[in-house]
């Protein structure tokens, strides 16, 4: 996991700590409806389950892509 979060957490300036592997030990309350999710470690039964939709998700990752492109090409002007 820290392989996968490292990025993330350096896109905001944050460098990784051993806690983020355990986010599910955290004490602090959680009211939202994602309660149930982070207080479980990640699981790996449903790691591939995103490709059901993929028809529906790649168009949208096609976009990202392109306008970061276009974004990272404004800055280096």
């Amino acid at each position: 996991m820290p392989g996968t979060v490292t990025g993330l957490l350096r896109s905001l300036g944050k460098d990784w700590d051993p806690a983020c592997a355990r986010f599910y030990e955290n004490p602090r309350r959680i009211l939202t409806a994602s309660h149930g999710q982070v207080n479980k470690p990640i699981y790996r039964d449903t790691v591939g389950s995103w490709k059901q939709y993929r028809d529906y998700v790649e168009p949208l990752l096609l976009e990202e892509a392109v306008m970061s492109d276009s974004a990272n090409e404004s800055q280096r002007r």
